[in-house]
């Protein structure tokens, strides 16, 4: 099992800075269930766990609502 891995990635969409923001901290919407925990809070920490397929622990380390990254 690994420890300590961190994976960080980028991309575009055409929504809003705040759309993005709500979707983001929204991962029950686009995950579906089982999640648990705390999705939309600095700090907070959620488990993803697919059948006995996939499991994955996040936590939020960094939380800035409504910021256009691309510098537009």
């Amino acid at each position: 099992m690994m420890k300590n891995a961190s994976y960080t990635t980028s991309f575009s969409v055409a929504q809003s800075p705040k759309q993005v923001f709500a979707a983001i901290t929204n991962p029950r919407a686009w995950w579906g269930e089982g999640i648990s925990g705390e999705t939309d809070k600095l700090g907070g920490e959620f488990v993803y766990r697919h059948s006995k397929l996939h499991l994955s622990k996040q936590k939020i380390t960094e939380l800035v609502p409504d910021k256009n990254w691309c510098g537009k």
